[in-house]
């Protein structure tokens, strides 16, 4: 028996985490005294709420080691893969929560992403369980895997950055003024990085996602592709778009969590998707 675990960073709704069967443990979000477990005591218009009520930004915080053990302590063998350890100490706490248990009965992949960058990772690893390969083999193919996830979104206000210490006071303004929309992209090592800075319309940002989608076309691996967002009305375009391009088996439109949101803000929209 292989069970699969991953984090609520992953952002992979209900159904999905049903269909799957893949167990999440949550990340908490900190507000004055409060203390909310992602995606079961609040959502993200639950965090966008409490900004615009104290004008604070919540922290958002990982599980302690003691949710991963709880995790980690079922039948059989774990595959555990979740957000990026660059992003977060919640990797580390997982390994801290593998060595409580006999060597080999959990198998950590540093997805070195987030959001449903990671969830494409889960999900692959569930698929691959169905199909009956045994851990070893799941998590060689993970590793392997790391590498080919591609996620990039646009965030449409500097607000949350700023708060979040992620911008300057100057850069927020200026990029306010001059209606500047970054276009980020995770890096290789799972970090972040401005890939590019459109100054204009929102459509000419979200078309820079549907152009990156169809640069890589050639090489994508279109079993699963992943259009996630923050509270967006553009969700139904840019599936419109991918499909025009390169319609993948199957395009899930998932809504990103807490902690996705709490970093960017309303209104942020991704592609994310693998490449063979």
């Amino acid at each position: 028996m292989v069970s699969i675990v991953t984090d609520s960073t992953a952002d992979l709704s209900p159904e999905l985490v049903q269909r799957a069967n893949i167990h999440v443990i949550p990340y908490f979000v900190h507000h004055g005294e409060h203390a909310f477990r992602d995606g079961l005591d609040i959502d993200s218009d639950g965090v966008y709420r409490l900004v615009d009520e104290t004008g604070e930004l919540p922290k958002t915080a990982a599980p302690p080691v003691a949710d991963y053990v709880a995790a980690f302590d079922r039948p059989g063998q774990v595959i555990f893969t979740g957000i990026a350890s660059a992003l977060s100490a919640g990797f580390q706490n997982a390994r801290l929560a593998a060595e409580q248990f006999p060597a080999g009965k959990v198998r950590l992949i540093d997805s070195r992403n987030l959001s449903t960058g990671t969830g494409l990772l889960a999900l692959r690893a569930a698929d691959l369980r169905d199909q009956g390969l045994p851990a070893d083999e799941i998590a060689a193919d993970l590793h392997a895997a790391v590498g080919r996830v591609h996620t990039s979104f646009v965030v449409d206000t500097l607000k949350y950055l700023y708060m979040g210490g992620r911008c300057t006071a100057l850069e927020s303004v200026v990029g306010s003024l001059l209606r500047i929309r970054p276009v980020i992209a995770v890096q290789p090592d799972g970090s972040l990085d401005v890939r590019e800075r459109l100054r204009g319309s929102r459509k000419r940002a979200l078309q820079s996602l549907v152009d990156d989608y169809r640069a890589h076309l050639p090489e994508m691996d279109l079993r699963r592709v992943f259009v996630t967002h923050s509270g967006s009305d553009d969700a139904a375009w840019l599936t419109e778009q991918i499909r025009k391009v390169g319609a993948p088996q199957e395009l899930l439109v998932t809504r990103a969590g807490c902690t996705i949101s709490s970093h960017c803000g309303p209104n942020t929209i991704g592609i994310l998707y693998m490449t063979r």
